[in-house]
């Protein structure tokens, strides 16, 4: 599936392999048996408990009990100083993007890695360490 027409919004590609695969599970579900409802119900329910379990399993240090629940009073007042956001994120997101358009046949793993060598400034790093060591 090429990337580019992706990109510029036409996913009538992506969404004909979705349906393409997804087409025998939709006709299997929309049968009007009671016990493929029963099987559908039992797939749903198991497959929210699971999640639930990974989420707390994820959350654990978060929730009431764990490592990050109540933070000692300096750290507390460091974290109300910050402001919530999200330009990092979104900072990073623009590079892969941009990466994604310059650089087509990069590999996401190799874009992941090129972003994170340039936000680290590793390679000024490395250079600085040479610099001491001779």
């Amino acid at each position: 599936v090429s990337s580019v027409p992706f990109r510029n919004g036409d996913d009538s590609c992506v969404n004909h392999h979705l349906h393409e695969k997804l087409e025998p599970a939709h006709k299997c579900l929309s049968k009007s048996e009671e016990s493929d409802k029963d099987l559908l119900y039992g797939l749903i329910v198991s497959g929210a408990a699971a999640m639930e379990m990974k989420l707390c399993e994820y959350a654990k240090n978060y929730l009431p009990g764990g490592l990050y629940w109540n933070p000692e009073p300096h750290v507390r007042e460091i974290m109300t100083k910050l402001k919530p956001t999200n330009d990092l994120c979104e900072s990073l997101l623009g590079l892969n993007d941009y990466l994604s358009g310059a650089m087509p046949n990069l590999h996401q793993m190799t874009r992941s890695n090129v972003i994170q060598v340039n936000k680290n400034e590793t390679i000024k790093w490395l250079h600085d360490q040479s610099k001491i060591r001779w």
